[in-house]
């Protein structure tokens, strides 16, 4: 047994929730553990990931497992793994959330290639359409994977066209040499990561691009080189990799996936897709060398000597626009330094995750280019030599091959030559979150200017700083600028704000939606300046606006696990302070209710919300979410008993009792009537038709009284029979759904067998409940609730 088999969380034979039973161990990564398993109650196999011990009580990382588990139990395609859900177990006191995903069986991309090497070029053709289907429904859902890699592409039973995408979350397999990174930073392999990826910035093309890197990788059987050092990955991330061995489709669907600039690359998987159906062209992007292909956006400082002339502020911020880009690699270099670098990682990636305050700004000093300085690291450490290939500023000749040109040094200033201030005043602000940043009052040297403007810039997400800032003697304390940027950058979600320190106090002026949202930015001010001298005075207040009932149900969406949510209330379409929003809809685990309430905290504070949500379970949501929003009336299902004459209370059944279920339909309706019930054990039984009751045609089957034809589908025990199906309710209880679909011809090809999977009648479904009504068909629904 392996080392990580040994220290694994889960053993062979662990149960969780009396429901999952644990068979081994099959990926351990970063954070992450996944096991195969068994659904006892099913029957089918399926994959279980939970988090590493040391992160399972780590509130960051369990909410970044929640919204992965969340957002791609909405991504539904033969091309991605399945999530079905996301639970706590009960299996230790403490409890662990693990999320429940469909079982591949069959290798990745990477085994294909440690076993056969180089892959063939029509092979990865097909695991190309595969993945690019699959990202297109990801991405459809804004779920973005940031780490697609050969391992993380599986072949279903050894079939390059049945390719599935897996692992878009935390569980991260990390191969020799591969840095992974998780939160809201860099997340990838270097090898395949795109260069945006390595200033924390990712979007459906920084997917493609990996993907052009897992070909080329499989072609040649082996990862593509991204270097040891922090100069050489820099290098191979601003230049296009040769790809002059490869020929062919192959070939140009690569070229166009590994553009450095994310502008050259298809733009979506849908374009890539068209491409490879012969639909459209594949245009050549302009000629760029490898200086300029490095030269992404910068930021720019823009110095103010007055900062009452609001004419020339416009003038300069127009200026701004109209500067041409300066060159970032310099930015890549600290991130790959913080990244890469000793100190731990652990404690540097809690600045990426969402909700966690950011380390105090990295400041690049002007003085010396090669030189990074941490404020309290004591002396700066050179960080790259001169040669490192980051490309340099170019004289404008044309010439690529020209001498770099490297800026002359700042020469330091003798603080004795600057004036006294005193007080000794610095104040941050931001007027909206889309305006530039005013830098105003002293700063302890000039060439303090440009580095603590852009630390600001960077840390606020700013596109521009005005700086009025006099150099000046009398900074109170050491370290005293340090803490008031490190107190202006917990702001960065805030859309205006003032941070206004004079001696040694210092003013937070802004406004929080939420007594919550206060007491969080006033902790995490105070954390800033902890073990300083200076004080914090507290001048945020709580404003509570109006809330548009639209903008929380397009919020809501990501959180739609089995169906759409329903909200009611305020007037108008706006619900005021204290006013009472209603939500109505389906979960599919009682789970799901906190991060429900959590949104709305957030969202919606100070409004009183009533819930009139309904837990259902996976397998009848997966069911759900296949339906149209809305039943057909002119199909309807009945209830009755099997063993008395009395009215069914709703859709309520109780154990022992004998469901008797038939549908009605127009008399006069013609085509074919098939029936199924989806229990909450993720099992489908095909009521109408089955192996012993093959015959569905409408016209041929039921009672005709009046208008009306009845079908009756389940019959009393006492009748029942091979062809007369007939049950008595048992455990294990909970809520059911019938469902009855009319069609002009047959919903499936094939007979569909008597009991299957819910997995498996979903991915016969393929969509098509979604498209029964547009092609004049009959769709409805009803749950069938079991009690004791």
């Amino acid at each position: 047994m392996s080392d990580s088999a040994d220290n694994a969380i889960l053993s062979p034979g662990d149960v969780l929730n009396n429901t999952y039973v644990i068979s081994e161990l099959i990926a351990a990564g970063g954070t992450g553990e996944v096991y195969r398993a068994m659904n006892r109650v099913s029957g089918r196999e399926i994959a279980v990931k939970i988090l590493k011990r040391e992160f399972a009580q780590n509130e960051q990382f369990t909410d970044l497992m929640k919204r992965e588990a969340s957002v791609l139990h909405e991504v539904i395609d033969p091309a991605v793994v399945r999530y079905y859900d996301v639970l706590e177990s009960d299996l230790y006191d403490d409890g662990f959330l693990f999320i429940v995903m469909e079982f591949i069986n069959g290798q990745s991309v990477a085994d294909e290639m440690k076993e056969k090497g180089p892959l063939p070029a029509d092979m990865l053709l097909k695991v190309a359409e595969r993945v690019l289907q699959g990202l297109k429904a990801a991405h459809d859902k804004k779920a973005f994977h940031r780490d697609l890699s050969p391992d993380n592409i599986i072949l279903r039973d050894g079939d390059p066209e049945h390719a599935t995408l897996i692992d878009f979350g935390i569980a991260k397999d990390v191969n020799e040499g591969a840095k992974t990174v998780v939160g809201g930073g860099f997340a990838g392999k270097y090898q395949y990561a795109s260069p945006e990826q390595m200033e924390g910035r990712a979007d459906a093309r920084s997917d493609l691009y990996s993907l052009g890197m897992t070909l080329l990788g499989a072609f040649r059987g082996q990862s593509p080189l991204a270097g040891s050092s922090l100069a050489q990955i820099v290098k191979a991330k601003a230049e296009k990799p040769d790809i002059s061995d490869m020929t062919g489709t192959l070939h140009d669907l690569v070229n166009r996936l590994v553009e450095p600039l994310a502008e050259h690359r298809f733009q979506t998987a849908e374009e890539a897709l068209r491409f490879l159906a012969g639909e459209a062209a594949t245009p050549v992007p302009p000629a760029i060398s490898a200086a300029s292909a490095a030269a992404v956006a910068d930021k720019t400082v823009v110095p103010a000597r007055n900062s009452g002339q609001a004419k020339a502020d416009a003038a300069k911020l127009a200026a701004v626009r109209e500067k041409p880009k300066k060159s970032r690699a310099g930015l890549w270099l600290v991130l790959l330094l913080l990244l890469l670098g000793g100190g731990g990682g652990g404690a540097y990636f809690a600045g990426l995750i969402p909700g966690i305050a950011p380390p105090p700004p990295t400041v690049i000093t002007e003085a010396d280019p090669n030189v990074v300085v941490e404020p309290g690291d004591g002396p700066a450490v050179p960080e790259v030599p001169a040669d490192t290939g980051v490309a340099p500023e170019v004289p404008p000749t044309g010439d690529d091959t020209a001498e770099p040109v490297r800026p002359e040094p700042v020469e330091q200033t003798d603080v004795a030559e600057l004036p006294l201030a005193n007080p000794f005043r610095l104040s941050v602000e931001r007027t909206a979150i889309d305006a530039p940043l005013r830098l105003i009052g002293n700063l302890p040297a000039p060439e303090a200017v440009p580095s603590v403007s852009r630390a600001l810039e960077e840390g606020l997400n700013a596109f521009a700083v005005i700086a009025d800032v006099t150099p000046a003697q009398g900074e109170p304390f050491d370290g005293w600028t340090d803490a008031v940027v490190a107190t202006a950058l917990v702001f960065r979600a805030v859309d205006a704000f003032t941070v206004a320190a004079e001696g040694s106090d210092i003013v937070l002026i802004a406004q929080a939606q939420s007594e919550v949202e206060k007491s969080a930015l006033l902790a995490a001010a105070r954390s800033a300046v902890s073990g300083t001298q200076l004080a914090v005075i507290d001048r945020i207040e709580v404003t509570t606006p109006e809330v548009n009932l639209s903008d929380l149900s397009e919020g809501l969406r990501p959180l739609e696990t089995c169906g759409p949510f329903t909200l009611s209330g305020g007037a108008g379409g706006t619900v005021p302070a204290e006013g009472t929003i209603t939500i109505s809809g389906y979960i599919a685990a009682a789970a799901e209710a906190s991060r429900i309430s959590a949104f709305f905290a957030q969202n919606a504070p100070g409004r009183s919300v009533v819930s009139d949500v309904r837990v259902l379970n996976t397998g009848v949501c997966n069911v759900l979410t296949e339906l149209p929003s809305e039943s057909s009336q002119a199909l309807a299902f009945t209830y009755a008993y099997g063993q008395k004459d009395t009215p069914v209370p709703g859709d309520t059944f109780r154990l022992g009792e004998n469901p008797v279920i038939e549908v009605e339909l127009p008399a006069d309706r013609d085509g074919y009537l098939h029936v199924a019930f989806v229990d909450l054990a993720e099992q489908v039984f095909h009521l109408l038709p089955h192996q012993a009751r093959t015959q569905n045609t409408i016209q041929t089957i039921g009672n005709v009284a009046g208008d009306t034809r009845k079908v009756r589908v389940t019959f009393p025990v006492s009748e029942a029979s091979i062809q007369q199906l007939g049950f008595n309710v048992v455990e294990p209880l909970g809520i059911n759904i019938v469902l009855a679909v009319v069609t002009d011809e047959p919903l499936f090809p094939d007979l569909r067998p008597r009991a299957e999977s819910n997995g498996a009648f979903l991915e016969a479904l393929d969509g098509r409940l979604a498209r029964v009504e547009a092609d004049g068909g009959l769709v409805t629904w009803r749950f069938l609730l079991t009690e004791p």
